[in-house]
């Protein structure tokens, strides 16, 4: 089976999964809409950590831009609801450009560490701004369906689908593109990349800015899903979970992050059942494992037997 037949035929099972899903309970599609959400989100920072080897830790600050900027702008503009999702992103990824302006000059743990800042600015303005955003107790806004999740799980599946599938298309396209390719010289060695003609700052410019905004589509997605925006958005806790769906499924590989998202986020949801106390022990744990014995994850082991 070639690449982009396992593709298509993944696709393929994710939507007829839902389906299936469906018939024992809305709860089991709801999964499946978070499933949707972190490939999407987890697929982002694969684009500028996986491929073009730049850690950035900035994900979850514009995660919380995309997510308060369409939340802020459908409260006083009720009808850009439907546009809401382009609008988070849009602003996502004007954020990220001035951004990666600024710090993608910058290399290796410097890079990583203004990233890491901004994430934090990012959180502290939304708790010191709570006249605007709400502070602690965060902002209610609109459903982005006329009724809740609850009611209509299935239809926000398809939202969330399609937003994943246009993310796949797109990146896949990017990936295997000759831009992919500079991407992936730069994350090799970045100096001979430039010595061969490679403009490593225009690439990496360009690669977090499609990171920044997919990144605030999620954002935007996700607070019109629950109803609410929270300063929680912008915390590291969704920056770890990235690391542990990326790494677990194969940084630096196309389908890392959907391997990845199918086994964190179920898994994640069952434990926080029973107990939610001992969930990022067990992923740090399983994380340590992956890195000591399949640094290119499950998605890595399976390109070995070459399923």
């Amino acid at each position: 089976m070639n690449k982009n037949t396992f593709f298509f035929t993944s696709l393929v099972a994710l939507f007829v999964s839902s389906f299936i899903l469906n018939i024992f309970g809305s709860y089991y599609v709801y999964i499946y809409i978070l499933v949707s959400y972190y490939i999407v989100l987890a697929g982002s920072w694969n684009l500028i950590a996986g491929y073009a080897g730049q850690l950035s830790f900035g994900q979850p600050a514009l995660l919380a831009i995309g997510g308060y900027s369409s939340a802020i702008i459908t409260k006083y503009f009720p009808h850009f609801l439907s546009y809401s999702i382009l609008l988070g992103g849009i602003f996502s990824l004007i954020v990220g450009l001035l951004l990666g302006l600024v710090s993608l000059r910058l290399k290796g743990i410097y890079f990583a560490l203004s990233s890491f800042g901004f994430t934090i600015v990012v959180y502290y303005l939304i708790l010191a701004q709570y006249n605007f955003t709400g502070g602690y107790e965060g902002m209610p806004t609109q459903f982005l369906l006329s009724a809740s999740p609850y009611r209509q799980t299935l239809a926000y599946y398809f939202v969330s689908a399609a937003i994943m599938v246009s993310f796949l298309v797109s990146s896949k396209l990017v990936v295997d593109s000759k831009f992919g390719l500079f991407m992936q010289s730069i994350k090799e060695n970045e100096e001979a990349a430039k010595m061969n003609g490679v403009n490593s700052t225009f690439i990496k410019l360009i690669t977090f800015a499609l990171s920044s905004f997919w990144t605030g589509v999620c954002g935007s997605f996700f607070v019109h899903l629950v109803g609410y925006a929270s300063p929680s958005l912008a915390s590291l806790d969704v920056m770890a979970t990235i690391i542990f769906i990326s790494v677990i499924g194969g940084l630096g590989k196309f389908y890392g992050p959907i391997i990845g998202s199918l086994i964190v986020i179920p898994l994640s949801q069952t434990l926080t059942v029973y107990t939610s106390s001992y969930n990022t022990l067990l992923f740090a744990a399983i994380v340590i494992i992956i890195l000591k014995f399949a640094r290119d994850g499950v998605a890595g082991l399976i390109e070995k037997i070459k399923i």
